[in-house]
């Protein structure tokens, strides 16, 4: 089980990607449980989440981490200093932090991808082999 909590005006919304159940509670702290789903990712699945540079830098941040796990304060910055040096200027700080918390962490909970603890504000990537491979094959084009 990992947690996600989305607070959206003293609410917290909870879901469940595998049996698509999608309820709002008024706890604070809710989980996502990936409800013992073992479905590999589609490759259609696994290239969207590798479709945006964002997602791709947090990959790149997590999988050099310790435990796959790092804060979500430097893994921000990574993502800021990353995408500044390809395309030449940095995103503002605040910018990537909030497509962070409100699109890409999201999509990669769903995913099954990462855990992320609001309260702890700790991401963690859990390994998939077939990500992986695509990851660093998407890197190799990105090198050419």
């Amino acid at each position: 089980m990992f947690w996600v909590t989305r607070t959206i005006c003293e609410k917290s919304v909870t879901y469940g990607r595998c049996e698509h159940e999608w309820r709002q509670t008024r706890s604070r702290r809710t989980s996502l449980t990936n409800h013992g789903c073992t479905r590999s990712r589609s490759l259609d699945a696994v290239l969207d989440i590798l479709a945006n540079q964002h997602r791709r830098a947090l990959l790149e941040y997590l999988m050099d981490q310790p435990g796959n796990a790092g804060p979500f304060e430097e893994a921000t910055k990574h993502i800021v200093l990353r995408i500044g040096q390809k395309q030449g200027a940095q995103p503002n700080h605040d910018d990537v932090q909030v497509a962070l918390q409100h699109h890409h962490l999201p999509k990669l909970a769903d995913a099954g991808v990462v855990d992320y603890d609001v309260r702890s504000q700790m991401i963690r990537y859990h390994e998939n082999e077939r990500l992986e491979t695509a990851y660093e094959r998407v890197g190799d084009l990105a090198l050419d």
